[in-house]
């Protein structure tokens, strides 16, 4: 049952269409919860490392502080932010293969393929359902940036400055970026050290602050 399961400070919430949710956490998994209630674990054993699964005969995967969660629509393909390890991973929800799509574990704000990129913690998930790119916030590299269909990443706001200011694309600046959320074209960003929510429109490239 859910209330016997334990999370250990749960980060990210994503829900499918048929109410299943996946949970991102500190405590370094990422867990199912069926519409039941049902708690399956996904991936972490609860150390944290970073270890891929690349078959589903494999060892459990491990992570290093999963923080931000989201399920690409209509598949079986979750991608988790590994905040530490400074990686975006997926695991295949039907057979809990686990692989790295862009970061290579070094910190830094390196645009590029996924093999090269470099993340400085990536935190928050959110999908432009337009585009089906996925958004995320980079908690300190203190940009936005999205992950392509082809795993390659792109800084689309944020100079990497830790600051507050209003502009278009690579001329704003976000003081820690957490929490991102759509609203149509319009990405909602919960700024952490800056205590603003800030708004990024996906057409115009402009950040302000609401």
């Amino acid at each position: 049952l859910t209330h016997a399961a334990q999370l250990t400070l749960p980060y990210q919430v994503d829900v499918d269409a048929s109410g299943t949710s996946y949970v991102a956490g500190k405590g370094h998994y990422v867990r199912m919860i069926t519409p039941g209630g049902s708690v399956t674990t996904l991936g972490g054993d609860g150390t944290a490392n970073y270890l891929e699964r690349p078959t589903a005969g494999s060892p459990a995967s491990q992570f290093n502080q999963a923080w931000g969660v989201a399920l690409k629509p209509s598949t079986t393909t979750l991608y988790v932010a590994d905040g530490i390890n400074s990686r975006i991973r997926t695991i295949n929800t039907a057979d809990l293969v686990t692989t790295t799509a862009a970061g290579t574990g070094a910190g830094g704000c390196t645009d590029g393929p996924g093999a090269v990129a470099r993340l400085q913690r990536p935190f928050g998930f959110a999908w432009h359902v337009a585009s089906g790119v996925l958004y995320f916030s980079d908690y300190y590299f203190h940009a936005i940036r999205r992950l392509a269909a082809d795993h390659s990443v792109t800084t689309v706001a944020g100079t990497g400055a830790k600051a507050v200011t209003d502009a278009r694309g690579v001329l704003a600046e976000f003081a820690q970026p957490f929490g991102v959320s759509f609203d149509g074209d319009y990405l909602y960003i919960a700024e952490n050290n800056g205590n603003n929510v800030r708004l990024f429109d996906v057409v115009t490239g402009h950040v302000t602050t609401l």
